[in-house]
């Protein structure tokens, strides 16, 4: 963000990593949606009193949908355990830093 002062000690290796999960699970669920990422919007479907229904799902796209949900909450716990470690004050909590010829190879793997 943009408020936000720039840390000195950026683990950028579970940055990139957990950035590309997270890009990777966004993409299949909203492939399964099929649904553009523009399109996308955070609705819930609700019934309608009237008796229209949601769509009925086969037990595969529902067995699907529910892994790409799982996946997308593992990764976010992911993103809030590494931002917990780099925030809390321990002999531990210091990340390891890669040396910056590593870190400048996985940033353009990254790529």
């Amino acid at each position: 963000r943009h408020d936000e002062p720039m840390a000195e000690d950026i683990n950028w290796f579970d940055g990139e990593r957990l950035a590309s999960r997270l890009r990777t699970a966004k993409e299949q669920l909203l492939h399964w949606q099929d649904r553009k990422p523009a399109e996308a919007t955070d609705e819930v479907p609700t019934a309608n009193l009237e008796g229209a229904s949601l769509p009925n799902f086969s037990e595969e796209e529902l067995a699907k949908k529910e892994y790409l949900e799982r996946e997308l909450d593992r990764i976010l716990m992911d993103i809030d355990q590494v931002e917990a470690r780099r925030n809390s004050s321990g002999s531990d909590a210091q990340p390891t830093i890669l040396p910056k010829w590593l870190q400048r190879i996985s940033g353009i793997g990254a790529v």
